[in-house]
């Protein structure tokens, strides 16, 4: 089977951290208004995010029974930091998960009106995927997508009228008409290409471990492979990862700056980017992941 299995555990903290930082934010404002600076506010909501974080890390610790490197193995180290020009940050997280999934017409992550009206749950990032898929469209086409953990990004593809399967490792239990799920063995039996493939906020965490994949200092870039041969001649790519200041924060995430962003989109040609402008890769502060833009790929023609 040609996917790697990096890239097909990956869960997705960061949606669920816009929603629980979404909530912090407009509750600790209306609490705290009189008593905190908005610099400070927003501390604390990092703070308040950071903990929740942890507890999750731990729950999911003790349910699994599995928990990833909390440090980086001597030997990849070299890899991972590109001979040391990519600084670390430390922010350890748990993301192992016991289970399966069940995603029914009535998830909180589908939900039609919602996109209707342009609503994003993972702010500006939605936003901009809204634009390309106006600009690119899939109606009519075959997309797909590599892991996910609830359904959001899928019924964004349905409501622009593709037709959506989803490869997710675990067992997803899936009642939603038209929605097609299957595990890569499932795949790997019936392969097949697809028109366009849609990645946001994923790939950045792929050889992390942060899921229970291996370590792999390219873990993304081998992701970006698989991605290739998912797609039929011509297709696209949305896209979406981390821009900054180059980053490994271990093991939640990459951010991929003037170094690793060329890396990591080596073979393909650009289309188009959205909510992007190239000051964000000089950006900090080191390791945040806020500016995630869409960009709109396709494989390069020597390939």
């Amino acid at each position: 089977m040609w996917l790697t299995v990096s890239m097909l555990i990956r869960g997705n903290y960061c949606r669920g951290r816009e929603l629980i930082g979404t909530a912090l934010v407009a509750q600790k404002y209306r609490e705290l208004a009189a008593a905190f600076s908005v610099g400070r506010k927003q501390r604390f909501v990092r703070m308040a995010e950071r903990g929740f974080l942890r507890c999750v890390s731990c729950f999911n610790g003790l349910r699994s029974g599995s928990w990833p490197a909390a440090a980086i193995p001597l030997s990849l180290k070299h890899g991972y930091t590109l001979g040391g020009e990519i600084p670390v940050v430390q922010c350890y997280l748990n993301d192992i998960k016991a289970g399966g999934l069940k995603w029914t017409p009535a998830s909180l992550w589908w939900n039609p009106g919602k996109i209707r009206r342009r609503v994003g749950y993972y702010g500006k990032t939605d936003l901009a995927l809204y634009d390309a898929l106006d600009n690119y469209p899939v109606r009519g086409k075959q997309l797909v997508i590599v892991g996910s953990e609830t359904p959001w990004y899928e019924c964004i593809a349905a409501e622009y009228g593709a037709a959506v399967m989803t490869i997710e490792y675990r067992k997803v239990v899936c009642t939603i008409p038209g929605l097609e799920v299957v595990t890569p063995q499932q795949f790997a039996a019936n392969p097949r290409r697809f028109d366009a493939a849609l990645s946001i906020s994923a790939i950045e965490h792929d050889g992390l471990g942060r899921y229970g994949d291996a370590l792999d200092p390219d873990g993304d870039i081998r992701a970006m492979a698989d991605f290739k041969r998912l797609l039929k001649e011509g297709g696209i790519l949305f896209l979406s990862v981390p821009v900054g200041l180059d980053a490994l924060v271990w093991n939640a995430h990459r951010v991929y700056g003037r170094k690793r962003l060329p890396r990591l989109l080596e073979g393909w040609r650009i289309l188009a980017a959205y909510d992007f402008n190239d000051a964000m890769l000089d950006k900090g502060p080191l390791g945040s992941f806020d500016n995630q833009p869409v960009f709109v790929l396709t494989p390069a023609l020597s390939d």
